[in-house]
């Protein structure tokens, strides 16, 4: 009786293990670029995303909307945000250019939030 609890403890613990720990702002098992890769592979790279993807979520909440006068959907932040991922982020070719590529990202979206009075 202790031999199967005691397997099926360790059947637990090792299922738990194959399962990928999710703290990117995006979804880990569509991550196709070599960046978006080393952004799960790294738990400091991973929070980095995580916690941009909060603030890029405040800020678009409260920016994006409707022109009254056009109709156009306006979103700002989200045109900005993804030339950042295509000029900036999606360039980098190391971990460094990365953390720091986000540290600056963040910075600008502290003085955004900020500015909005968020």
């Amino acid at each position: 009786m202790m031999e199967k609890i005691r397997m099926a403890a360790a059947a637990a613990c090792l299922s738990l293990a194959a399962v990928p720990a999710q703290s990117a702002g995006f979804n880990c098992v569509y991550a196709k670029l070599k960046v978006e890769k080393m952004i799960c592979a790294d738990a400091e790279l991973s929070a980095l995303d995580s916690e941009l993807a909060k603030h890029f979520t405040a800020i678009q909440d409260e920016t994006k909307g409707i022109d009254g006068d056009t109709g156009k959907r306006l979103d700002p932040y989200g045109k900005e945000q993804v030339r950042w991922l295509k000029e900036v982020r999606n360039k980098c070719e190391d971990a460094l250019c990365v953390r720091d590529a986000y540290k600056k990202r963040l910075k600008y979206f502290g003085k955004v939030e900020k500015d909005l009075g968020l």
